[in-house]
């Protein structure tokens, strides 16, 4: 990696570190709202579980905090796709990174999934912030996406808040294992879910 890559990886790392619980909020909230950041959310997760191996936050608070941060930038996407339609999508998708493609697809597999689409949604890259659209669209049941989006991103950021704490103060190797384990807790989040949906069926059927 170049010098001043490195030089900016290290201060950015360290800046985030600095934020505690309102930054935390703050630019999960952001991100949610679907306004790119200048790095991925997870990393800043990371980094906060990692300061949370060194007791400086308790890792379940700033896992909570984390996913109310999220929940609150989801329903703001969510109450402008609801209240403006298909044409407030059409005018400021591209600001989004949103093609009408990419929305008809998002929209089809939200009606594909139900009402677990939302919750399902938040456990997947490239879906958990946009499944807030069709969401809107489609006039999803308000407490319904709220309680389903807090649950899928309390799972999503209390994963990376832990993969953290587990990794402690080694924040470039925190950076580097982010291609890793964004997959991994991907996959393990979506088996937990399935696992408990598929539990809760056995025991509905006794």
């Amino acid at each position: 990696m170049p010098d001043f890559l490195r030089q900016f990886s290290s201060d950015l790392l360290a800046a985030l570190s600095s934020l505690g619980y309102p930054g935390v909020f703050l630019l999960m909230a952001v991100e949610a709202a679907g306004i790119p950041l200048p790095f991925p959310g997870p990393i800043l997760l990371i980094v906060a579980g990692s300061d949370a191996a060194q007791g400086v936050p308790n890792l379940v608070v700033t896992g909570l905090v984390a996913a109310s941060g999220s929940t609150l930038g989801a329903l703001a996407l969510y109450t402008f796709s609801a209240r403006g339609g298909p044409q407030f999508i059409q005018r400021y998708g591209r600001y989004l990174a949103l093609s009408e493609t990419r929305l008809a697809a998002f929209q089809k597999w939200f009606q594909e999934h139900g009402g677990m689409a939302t919750l399902l949604g938040r456990l997947m890259p490239g879906t958990r912030i946009y499944v807030s659209i069709p969401a809107g669209l489609s006039h999803l049941a308000w407490l319904h996406f709220i309680v389903s989006t807090f649950l899928g991103c309390f799972a999503w950021c209390f994963a990376f808040v832990l993969v953290g704490r587990i990794l402690g103060a080694s924040w470039r190797l925190a950076a580097q294992v982010f291609a890793i384990a964004e997959p991994l807790v991907l996959w393990g989040a979506i088996l937990g879910v399935i696992g408990l949906l598929v539990w809760r069926s056995r025991n509905h059927h006794k």
